[in-house]
């Protein structure tokens, strides 16, 4: 593989990972910054960010977690439009 084709490559698979941080308030840039969640604080650049977020995207979660009264899942799907 040429080195285009692998900056090509490169720059598809981050901006297919910029799409997953649209909606997270973390850093882009190369250079690390200062991140606080909850009480503990992080320092992520960029590619950081972009792991997490292509990470958190496909986490599982906990059969449990996902068991919500049925009423508030009434109420969802009337306002939550169907994909």
């Amino acid at each position: 593989m040429s080195v285009r084709a692998c900056t090509t490559l490169a720059t598809v698979m981050n901006r297919i990972r910029d799409g997953l941080m649209r909606d997270l308030d973390l850093p882009r840039a190369h250079e690390r910054e200062l991140v606080i969640d909850r009480d503990r604080v992080y320092e992520l650049d960029g590619e950081d960010s972009r792991t997490l977020a292509a990470v958190g995207a496909f986490r599982v979660v906990p059969e449990h977690d996902l068991d919500l009264p049925h009423d508030i899942l009434a109420f969802a799907e009337r306002i939550l439009p169907r994909a």
